[in-house]
């Protein structure tokens, strides 16, 4: 009789244990106790942050081993603009919770698309200083998805971020009537590295592909890139002749076809000056005309050149900040 009872009382407190952790790692338990220890506790993070929390559950993560809370549609707000949030997570310390004193590990936000104008709103406190100025002065529209998740320390004081996500339809101004257009890519960020994947993009006659693009910033700040782009040149694209003015001749050029694989580099020191760059391109021209307004004249010609045409050439080409080669 007292083996029944006992084998009774395992297998209930079993199916007990286990319904709890089928609830909490599908629907959760619905609570308000914590409504006010994560408003707190992320205030303390940044006094410029408001936020407002609808119904939170009470949840268990399997993949992280944690528990957390959970709320969708937050009104977070962040310097009087409003931050358009669909999901957050508050991920909680099992120990700190028994003690009574409830420590958070980490936030995860997934935010609705946010609108170029929303993310210049926010922009004030960015560093460096120059990014927050290209936003609002070169940026024109452009929408963007992401994921943030932020560390907090053991005081829980900001201690790093991991970002990724996707922007579309960005259009930005790189020089003075030269726009990158329908850009679309993929990224992930933290404190000290931003990259980016799957970058297309158009700028004229210019057409950007299959891009990637990594930064550092752990002193100063490191770019490396790698795009293919088809570019097809005539005429009325003359203003973008200045995104390759170190060709020689490249102010009598009238006409281009072209598909080259690129590569660069740049290096900017601590105050962002440029220290070095290079690009590297390979190839193919299609066709290339150049008209020359005062002709060619070579020694080992009798006759002036004043038109000249290159045709299905390889074309590879080293750019940097002590020399300049081209070969065809």
């Amino acid at each position: 009789m007292i083996k029944k009872i006992i084998l009774i009382l395992i297998i209930t407190i079993s199916l007990i244990f286990a319904l709890s952790a089928i609830i909490l790692t599908t629907v959760g338990i619905e609570t308000n106790r914590f409504n006010n220890l994560i408003t707190k506790k992320i205030n303390q993070s940044n006094s410029n942050i408001d936020l407002k929390l609808n119904k939170i559950r009470f949840k268990y993560d399997v993949k992280e081993i944690s528990l957390f809370l959970e709320t969708n549609n937050p009104l977070i707000y962040y310097r009087n603009t409003e931050i358009p949030a669909k999901n957050i997570k508050v991920y909680i310390n099992f120990v700190s919770l028994i003690k009574a004193n409830p420590s958070i590990k980490k936030i995860n936000l997934v935010f609705n698309n946010i609108k170029i104008e929303e993310l210049k709103k926010l922009s004030g406190t960015f560093k460096p200083s120059n990014f927050t100025s290209f936003l609002k002065n070169k940026i024109k529209e452009g929408k963007i998805n992401t994921k943030l998740e932020i560390y907090l320390d053991q005081n829980n004081l900001f201690d790093n971020f991991i970002a990724n996500g996707s922007v579309s339809n960005l259009n930005a101004e790189i020089t003075k009537n030269i726009t990158l257009v329908k850009t679309n890519f993929n990224f992930f960020a933290d404190k000290s590295d931003v990259i980016l994947k799957n970058i297309f993009s158009e700028a004229g006659p210019i057409k950007i592909k299959d891009g990637d693009l990594k930064a550092n910033f752990d002193t100063g700040v490191y770019i490396e890139s790698n795009f293919e782009t088809n570019i097809k040149y005539n005429p009325k694209f003359l203003k973008y002749k200045n995104l390759i003015k170190d060709f020689k001749f490249i102010k009598n050029m009238t006409d281009l076809n072209a598909n080259l694989k690129n590569n660069f580099i740049i290096n900017f020191d601590p105050t962002y000056k440029i220290k070095k760059y290079n690009l590297k391109s390979s190839g193919k021209i299609t066709n290339a005309n150049f008209n020359f307004d005062n002709p060619l004249e070579s020694s080992f010609l009798n006759e002036k050149i004043d038109k000249f045409s290159i045709i299905n050439s390889e074309i590879k080409t080293n750019l940097n900040s002590k020399k300049k080669i081209t070969n065809i």
